[in-house]
């Protein structure tokens, strides 16, 4: 196998079991005819979008720099993770050794045919390192549970025992909090993030929202899930085919904003309901009124006022209503034409997944050709094998036989 075979095959792996982070619950006793989406991709989002706001805080309040690439490798190995134990209870694991628990990760992607390379191994392991942005990300996972408990709270189906365990979470994580090293530095920052609560409602909403309104999809996603995975493929995507090319450029700041502009790149979605593409494209004047005044007013009125002025300026700037187009901030670049490619190909995930599961809709099927007609006009070569891996690898071939002709290309197109 070439090293471009490697490379395709190791993104596409790891793109789907990313994906089905969106199957594994985070609360295994939670039932499933909630109006609620208990699962690890959506944490890990909302635990991803409640960390870059308590790191501006940090930035601007206490005049202090946060690393990025710090906490993208924490970002990328907690997914590694959690993917990994899928049904176990998280809670058994807080007394095992974490060597043991490293060990076992690392074994279970080679027990599923995936050699980790080095890169996301050393991910794993720094995990569990004591830093700056492990405890930001231990007051977002804090902030995450408390906000799942208050959204069970005198829910109808009265679920007492749920709430228990989840408050327990919650409080073991906010003693860890007080006992770090970083809370004698920045003893008041957990209340200030904890102020934050309309933010959060509104991110929290994100995991709530599905994606595709209106399609009766079998495997449902939410617009939160969707954009944390596309923002893990951006990253993922860069470092195993343009690592060289951007080298110079991958830096704190690079991180960081392209961070904020993928995480929340669909946000005014959640006011404005995920208004299917064709809609948009072909009912004339709708997307104007979309994007220059609802979606600009949704973002304004249900996120930038919620802010601190000092930390809503950084999130402004990056102009998120128009987060695929290529642009600079203070000259650091936003990849937003990869960004949309990312997009693209988590759309067409989402749509060929839902055919291996036997929904027969001509919409998915037409949505995944679309997707893949774009690319093909565009004669992306790269775009156009991994939708063929994704094909391959879900055994689906025979359902979308537009891909098929991708077996006549050289895979040292690759390269």
């Amino acid at each position: 196998m070439t090293k471009s075979d490697k490379n395709l095959k190791y993104f596409v792996d790891l793109f789907l079991k990313f994906y089905n982070l969106s199957s594994i619950k985070t609360w295994r006793n939670s039932p499933s005819n909630m109006n609620t989406n208990f699962t690890e991709l959506n944490h890990i989002f909302v635990k991803s979008s409640i960390f870059l706001i308590i790191s501006e805080i940090i930035e601007k309040d206490y005049n202090h720099k946060v690393n990025y690439e710090n906490f993208l490798d924490i970002l990328i190995g907690h997914s590694l993770i959690r993917y990994a134990f899928k049904d176990i209870n998280i809670e058994l694991l807080r007394n095992i050794k974490k060597k043991d628990i490293i060990k076992f990760v690392i074994e279970e992607y080679e027990r599923n045919e995936i050699e980790l390379n080095n890169k996301d191994k050393t991910r794993i392991k720094k995990y569990y390192n004591d830093s700056l942005e492990k405890f930001i990300w231990n007051i977002a996972s804090t902030i995450t549970n408390k906000l799942d408990y208050l959204n069970i709270k005198g829910h109808p189906l009265n679920l007492k025992y749920l709430e228990k365990e989840i408050e327990k979470n919650f409080k073991i994580w906010e003693n860890n909090i007080i006992k770090s090293r970083y809370h004698e530095k920045f003893p008041d920052i957990y209340f200030k993030a904890n102020s934050l609560q309309e933010v959060y409602k509104f991110i929290y909403n994100s995991t709530i929202q599905q994606r595709w309104n209106g399609v009766d999809l079998l495997k449902k996603i939410s617009i939160g899930e969707h954009q944390i995975l596309v923002t893990l493929l951006f990253f993922k995507y860069l470092e195993i085919f343009e690592s060289e090319k951007i080298k110079n450029e991958f830096n704190n700041k690079f991180i960081k904003y392209n961070l904020i502009n993928l995480i929340f790149h669909d946000a005014p979605e959640v006011i404005t309901k995920d208004i299917n593409s064709p809609i948009k494209k072909n009912l004339n004047g709708l997307r104007e009124i979309l994007e220059k005044k609802l979606e600009k007013e949704a973002l304004e009125e249900n996120f930038f006022r919620l802010l601190p002025s000092n930390i809503s300026k950084t999130f402004k700037q990056l102009n998120l209503l128009e987060p695929f187009e290529d642009r600079k901030i203070k000259n650091i670049k936003i990849l937003g034409k990869v960004g949309k490619q990312m997009d693209d190909l988590t759309a067409f995930l989402e749509a060929v997944y839902n055919l291996v599961l036997g929904n027969k809709l001509p919409y998915i099927k037409q949505a995944a050709y679309e997707i893949f007609k774009k690319y093909k006009n565009l004669d992306n070569q790269k775009q156009l094998l991994i939708m063929h891996e994704i094909g391959k690898k879900l055994e689906i071939i025979e359902e979308i036989p537009f891909i098929n002709y991708i077996n006549t290309m050289q895979n040292t197109l690759l390269c």
